[in-house]
């Protein structure tokens, strides 16, 4: 960050943090404590493990899906490319380099 802003700048946003002045405030209270604080962070981190090995074991997406979810309706021309991309896929059917998915 000091590359465009100079250190006292960025010293003195950090001390406005919401996440760390929220947090300030929950051990004022008695809210929180590193024991609570130690505990989720194991838990995310065992949810973020579990996360990741699901993600992993469902393997990549097949490519008819490489524009959805990118765009609320999907424009012409990507639509076009989509359908060249599957017919290319779908000529490779049985040859090298080709069993369904783009060529690895």
């Amino acid at each position: 960050p000091t590359k465009y802003r100079d250190v006292g700048e960025v010293s003195a946003w950090k001390a406005l943090d919401p996440i760390d002045r929220f947090g300030k405030y929950l051990r004022t209270k008695s809210w929180w404590d590193d024991k609570r604080q130690a505990e989720m962070e194991a838990r995310l981190a065992r949810d973020l493990d579990a996360a990741v090995k699901e993600a992993e074991a469902a393997g990549p997406p097949g490519a008819e899906t490489l524009v959805d979810d990118v765009f609320a309706a999907v424009p012409p021309y990507l639509e076009e490319q989509r359908r060249a991309l599957l017919d290319e896929i779908a000529s490779r059917q049985g040859h090298a380099g080709g069993v369904g998915e783009f060529p690895l």
